[in-house]
């Protein structure tokens, strides 16, 4: 059956071959038409005209080998490729060798100047000269040590020719032609002579002759290196990025965490959880903690009931069960359950022991008020709408020393009496103005700078420090004995501040804010001239407003640092110390006798300033 289909097909052929060789055809006779083919079912299929498209599956070609052997130069026969150039005037022949090219030019003899090769012999009895021109003999030849080109007298030749890669120089000497062929460094190849300068600082001449730069890692294990560039290691892994030390640095991933370690690299997340909180899952938690406290909720986190009380009995603000007992008392703490029996209206305060409203005893003589002794309830209630949780629990503080507190924050004037300098941010608010921009090292070194000056005795040893007083003291330490029967200037202790500010009022101010206190509502964002505004019952001026107050204590909270409520000096450390009344550029809120705040012993701000006191004889 194949052979009769292949019989079939030559058939057709033939017969389309006599018909385009006949006369009356309308084909060109040097073209051929497209014949069909016989499939294996014995059908003609169609061939699809060739336009030049390929339509078969191309194969995929292998890779060529370049094979030179002793080629020198031109194409390899195998693949092509350039086995190398010739330097001039050296040209390639068939052989792939550098050849010179002979210039005879108009010589008949003797070497051509290009290549030295023969241009020609002289006939018998001549001898060719310098020009390549055939003179005849009676010339005597001197080569003396010339082993190539002609001699210097006759023209003759002195030697063969010289070998490849060689030329005759003027001494007739055969010299080796380098053959850099784009090399710049190193030796070339042919004659071990020099192809360009030396590389330069960091790089080394390769076997190709090409200047390469040397990479200097060090111990980097990533990134590129910082003379040429190139790849010093392997990517780094997964949350690692390269830093500028070339060190594969763990990237953490918080994400919402704001305490404890990173999951992928176990670094911090934020700070330390403040007191009483602990790390959970990367969340500060408050941890509830009774602190003795008999029923209302936990003072810490408020959200735990430390018991309930049974009647008469009621809880009172300190978290004790007690029966209040306010029985002819107008105001101040009751004496069973220290919970506020009223307030004074204003300008009268209260009397401690009566709890009685009565008229202010003012005394107040030459800038220093007496603040006679006397018992309070320190802190806010829970029912203050403008409470702090720092502000409590309140508990009850008894201050047993009369002392006198300065009648005005420390001023301009007064700084610059003691200090010859002035620190503050505005001294073009004049002399009146408070002192501010004073660290806390400062505030203390200025109460026994004071103390010096009269003649009283210095309530601080300060030792150690950086910087001097105005100018940023700071890194100091600073300790005390017995500070609160030393006769000399200190600051107040924070229960002394508060006590003094609410001059018998258990309100949270002792007076309307915007007649007694500077706060940003009423500033112009600016601190103004001391006892501008109403005093407080026994006369001091601006205990709220204006700038704060450093006062002696550490900061921490109450119910971690009261120890007794009898003349409490707060916490022996803490994160900074405590500032008290408001300021100019803060809210009203912070405008309150029970507000209270802190910073760093050595922080300096424009709207932190002092005021002095000293324990009475």
């Amino acid at each position: 059956m194949q052979i009769l289909k292949s019989l079939g097909t030559l058939s057709l052929v033939i017969a389309v071959s006599a018909m385009i060789g006949c006369k009356g055809s309308d084909q060109p006779t040097d073209v051929l038409q497209e014949i069909p083919q016989a499939g294996d079912d014995g059908k003609l299929e169609a061939i699809t005209p060739d336009d030049g498209s390929d339509t078969t599956r191309p194969d995929i070609e292998p890779m060529c080998e370049q094979n030179c052997g002793n080629r020198e130069c031109g194409p390899d026969p195998v693949c092509k490729e350039s086995c190398g150039t010739c330097d001039a005037p050296y040209s390639c022949n068939a052989d792939g060798q550098c050849e010179c090219e002979q210039e005879c030019g108009e010589r008949v003899c003797g070497p051509d100047p290009v290549c030295e090769k023969s241009c020609g012999t002289c006939e018998a009895g001549h001898s060719c000269d310098l020009n390549g021109q055939c003179q005849e003999d009676g010339c005597e030849k001197a080569c003396g040590e010339r082993v190539c080109g002609p001699d210097p007298v006759c023209g003759q030749s002195c030697g063969d020719d010289c070998p490849a890669h060689h030329k005759c120089n003027d001494d007739g000497q055969c010299e080796c032609q380098p053959q850099c062929s784009g090399r710049e460094c190193g030796d070339d190849p042919v004659c071990g002579q020099p192809c360009g300068d030396d590389c330069p600082a960091h790089h080394e001449c390769n076997d190709d002759g090409q200047c390469e730069c040397q990479p200097e890692c060090g111990g980097r294990e990533c990134g590129d290196d910082p003379v040429c560039g190139q790849p010093c290691g392997d990517d780094c892994p997964a949350h690692h990025e390269c830093n500028d030390d070339g060190q594969c640095e763990c990237q953490p991933e918080c994400g919402g965490r704001e305490c404890g370690d990173d999951p992928v690299c176990g670094q911090p997340c934020g700070s330390d959880c403040p007191a009483h909180h602990e790390c959970n899952d990367g969340q500060c938690q408050c941890v509830p903690d009774c602190l003795g406290r008999q029923c209302g909720l936990d003072p810490v986190c408020g959200v735990r009931p430390c018991g309930i009380c049974t009647a008469p009995e009621t809880c009172s603000s300190q978290g004790m069960c007690c029966e209040r007992n306010c029985t002819g008392r107008q105001c101040g703490p009751d004496p069973s359950c220290g919970d506020s029996c009223g307030s004074c209206p204003m300008y009268l305060v209260c009397e401690p022991d009566s709890g009685k409203c009565v008229p202010p005893y003012v005394d107040c003589n030459s800038g220093w008020c007496f603040i006679p002794a006397g018992t309070f309830l320190m802190g806010s209630p829970e029912d203050d709408p403008e409470r702090y949780s720092n502000e409590g629990p309140t508990y009850i503080a008894t201050i047993t020393r009369d002392f006198y507190m300065s009648q005005t924050e420390v001023t301009q004037e007064q700084w610059q009496s003691v200090f010859q300098n002035n620190p503050s941010g505005k001294p073009e608010c004049g002399v009146d103005c408070p002192v501010e921009t004073v660290t806390w090292f400062e505030a203390v070194a200025y109460a026994n700078a004071l103390s010096d000056k009269e003649g009283r005795e210095k309530c601080y040893t300060i030792e150690g420090c950086s910087g001097s007083p105005g100018t940023g003291l700071k890194n100091c330490t600073v300790t005390h004995s017995n500070l609160l029967d030393c006769k000399g200037y200190r600051l107040p202790t924070e229960a002394e501040w508060e006590y003094a500010a609410r001059a018998g009022t258990s309100e949270p101010r002792y007076g309307e804010v915007d007649r007694i206190a500077w706060h940003v509502g009423i500033s112009q964002r600016t601190y103004h001239p001391v006892a501008q505004l109403l005093p407080n019952a026994w006369g001091l001026y601006d205990m709220l407003g204006n700038v704060w107050e450093w006062v002696h204590d550490y900061y921490d909270f109450y119910n971690t640092s009261i120890s007794g409520g009898i003349d409490p000096l707060g916490p022996s450390w803490g994160a900074g110390r405590v500032i008290r009344g408001g300021g100019w550029i803060f809210d009203a809120r912070n405008s309150r006798a029970a507000d209270r705040s802190y910073e760093t012993a050595d922080t300096r701000r424009n709207y932190i300033g002092l005021r002095i006191v000293r324990t009475a004889p």
